[in-house]
């Protein structure tokens, strides 16, 4: 992890490795790479109608943005067109940590981000490096 200001490293059961409760994002909810990616391949397939935890149209509700909003948000995803495709986003940190997604319903890729380092601003950087890389190399994504 990202040393706090005084460069100590924190230990993950310190009180210090996790944000107060009223700041936690998703209220603190910790996973796996392997069930995150269920959860994301789950909101991707529920558009088609075969996700397993909620009906087509919940997904396409939560996935859309509202009438009248300025920005492509919806119901905590990002929603912006990239390369002619939506995307479903979202980007979240806790100060130690930081996880990104990128999924794209149309062609059911999906992409997780996740990097020890907090602040989100350079790890966004580093992201969507990585995605534009994967794009050379998958021109469909």
């Amino acid at each position: 992890h990202v040393a706090r200001r005084d460069g100590a490293p924190v230990p993950p059961d310190s009180v210090a490795a996790e944000l107060p409760s009223f700041l936690r994002p998703a209220g603190g909810v910790h996973m796996s790479l392997g069930d995150w990616s269920r959860f994301v391949a789950d909101h991707v397939s529920g558009e088609a109608g075969d996700g397993a935890l909620l009906s087509k149209e919940t997904y396409v509700r939560l996935h859309t943005p509202a009438p009248g909003v300025d920005q492509p948000y919806a119901c905590g995803w990002g929603a912006p067109m990239r390369r002619g495709r939506r995307a479903l986003t979202h980007l979240g940190n806790n100060t130690l940590w930081t996880a990104g997604v990128s999924a794209y319903p149309e062609t059911g890729y999906v992409i997780l981000h996740a990097t020890n380092d907090g602040r989100a601003s350079s790890a966004l950087g580093a992201f969507e490096g990585v995605e534009e890389r994967l794009r050379t190399r998958y021109p469909d994504l």
